[in-house]
């Protein structure tokens, strides 16, 4: 018996350690996709396709059958010698540049450069764009009432999930529980602490809610949330 335990305890506890290093980039994680029981669509419906932009920022979301794509377009002015240390990595730019996919050290992530030329001054113009959610792939979309659920899948059963509500041309995109708000709700299994590159050590835990809780949840969630305006 002592054998046994020699040799189960230290897989259990790689199990254990596997388990925490697995925990996702969020703070509230589901079992199954939401709403539970309700049938997947094919795609985003209709009523949600189109441009939509944020009031005061840089950010215009585009939705079409499958896919939410955010768009971010901003601009500064660099000297020359700012503009050779930034984009070192690019070589000498004598001329006007554009470039439609490089990695900007002052973004995270892959953009779209352009740069004109002012004399001893740059205008540098930057256009980053990422896939918010692609339904085609990693994504599993459901209506409930007037919300739609996209449940975004990260790692085994474990789905990720926010909603898409759509009042007149006002387009609000939110987590379904946030991590400050997971500890007003009843139906909570703590997972256990991980590491994500983005925000170090998280918690995370397995919210699953029945559909009373879910009537609940939408009812009460606080205002917030990506607001974005129909163009």
């Amino acid at each position: 018996m002592k054998r046994g335990l020699s040799t189960t305890l230290p897989l259990l506890l790689l199990l254990m350690g596997l388990q925490a290093c697995l925990v996702p980039p969020y703070g509230v994680v589901y079992e199954n996709p939401q709403p539970r029981g309700s049938a997947n669509r094919n795609g985003i419906p209709s009523k949600y396709h189109g441009t939509y932009a944020e009031k005061d920022g840089p950010a215009v979301v585009t939705i079409d059958d499958f896919l939410v794509i955010e768009t971010k377009t901003w601009a500064s002015t660099l000297s020359q010698s700012e503009l050779s240390e930034k984009y070192s990595h690019l070589g000498a730019i004598t001329s006007d540049a554009s470039f439609p996919d490089v990695y900007v050290p002052a973004v995270d992530g892959s953009a779209k450069v352009t740069f004109t030329f002012q004399g001893s001054q740059v205008q540098e113009k930057v256009e980053q764009t990422d896939t918010l959610f692609d339904t085609r792939e990693y994504c599993k979309v459901r209506q409930y009432q007037d919300v739609l659920f996209i449940n975004e899948k990260h790692l085994l059963t474990r789905w990720h999930v926010h909603t898409l509500e759509l009042e007149e041309d006002r387009l609000t995109i939110r987590e379904l529980v946030a991590m400050e708000e997971a500890d007003g709700y009843g139906n909570i299994t703590e997972v256990g602490t991980g590491y994500s590159p983005r925000s170090g050590d998280v918690r995370a835990k397995f919210l699953d809610p029945k559909r009373g809780e879910l009537d609940q949840i939408l009812t009460q969630r606080p205002e917030g949330g990506h607001v974005y305006y129909r163009e």
